[in-house]
């Protein structure tokens, strides 16, 4: 892989993202509910009409249909994430974070970021309307952090499959 490893990177990461969830979702059954997007999202964004769809993963299994009926995932890799450029809004991870909500307000969907830092945990970030879909035990056991005035919720993802998902009504 070249320094940096840019596309490839992205890529294996998002494949890495898709069999974790498929996991988390299927109690640890199965690994292959999710896939990659077309173009990796970027039919839908650049697309006229919005056409294709949001994020970086789609269903492909039945069973993913109701985590992506629900949530926009997006998934990206820096060297740095920098958190602290974040809170003031100058980082990529915060564009990739209106970016992700955007596409999710559009389609009527709430969102999750997944990133990564070389060489430290994966992070999630989802709006705190979402936090009904989440167990109540992950945020009395797990260290968590909010953003944003609130309104954005950070976990180690790692942290945060451990616990069940609800995605029913």
């Amino acid at each position: 892989m070249r320094p940096g490893g840019g596309k490839e990177k992205g890529s294996n990461f998002e494949r890495e993202i898709a069999a974790l969830l498929s996991l988390w979702i299927s109690n640890n059954e199965r690994n292959d509910l999710f896939r990659r997007t077309v173009l990796s999202g970027g039919q839908y964004t650049q697309g006229i009409g919005k056409r294709g769809e949001p994020g970086d993963l789609g269903p492909n299994h039945p069973l993913a249909f109701a985590f992506i009926d629900k949530f926009v995932v997006e998934c990206k890799t820096w060297a740095y994430l920098e958190l602290i450029d974040v809170v003031w809004g100058k980082h990529a991870l915060y564009d990739a974070m209106m970016k992700v909500k955007q596409e999710a307000e559009s389609s009527l969907k709430s969102w999750m970021l997944i990133a990564k830092q070389n060489r430290r945990p994966t992070l999630v970030f989802f709006p705190v309307e979402a936090v009904f879909y989440f167990s109540a035990d992950v945020f009395l056991t797990e260290q968590w952090h909010t953003l944003f005035n609130g309104s954005v919720y950070m976990f180690r993802l790692n942290d945060l499959v451990k616990y069940p998902i609800r995605l029913e009504p």
